[in-house]
């Protein structure tokens, strides 16, 4: 605990946070991209794929395959929301949906009613760099505080003699 408030611990959360941001404006991009100039398909739904946890699915994936402008095959396997991969699991006459992809990189493709990531990665990475800049903050803080602490900032009440 002590090395969370030190140097160190802002140096990690400040690496953590440029990770979360260079994540985050990967995605930022590729939405960007998508309603700019993203094209609608219809895909063949080929596989529906789950994770069981605590007794329940999740992390439902879709192997899809579907028919690119220029008229090439692309088969990719997209992350779908629980919804969707309930009726993909349960529901066998659900075999055809609506996607969006990028002609210049069919791999990236989402349904056509997904919620792609946006702003919630900026405030995440706003929010944990600025806990990186407050831990040595805190630190001082509570070195201060250490009645036994030879440096740090004093946070003391003035006495009554007007002597510190």
């Amino acid at each position: 605990m002590k090395h969370l408030f030190s140097l160190r611990g802002t140096v990690i959360a400040l690496v953590v946070a440029g990770a979360l941001g260079g994540v985050g404006y990967i995605k930022s991009s590729r939405q960007a991209a998508l309603a700019d100039h993203g094209v609608v398909t219809i895909a063949d739904i080929k596989d529906v794929r789950w994770m069981t946890r605590r007794g329940s699915a999740r992390d439902y994936k879709f192997k899809i395959a579907f028919t690119a402008q220029e008229g090439r095959r692309i088969v990719e396997t997209m992350d779908v929301d629980w919804r969707m991969g309930e009726r993909g699991r349960n529901d066998a006459s659900f075999v055809r949906l609506p996607v969006r992809y990028l002609p210049e990189d069919p791999s990236v493709v989402y349904p056509v009613d997904a919620n792609v990531p946006g702003n919630t990665w900026k405030f995440l990475v706003a929010l944990l760099a600025l806990v990186g800049l407050l831990l040595p903050v805190i630190g001082q803080w509570k070195k201060s505080n250490d009645p036994g602490a030879v440096r740090g900032w004093r946070f003391t009440a003035p006495s009554r003699s007007g002597r510190p």
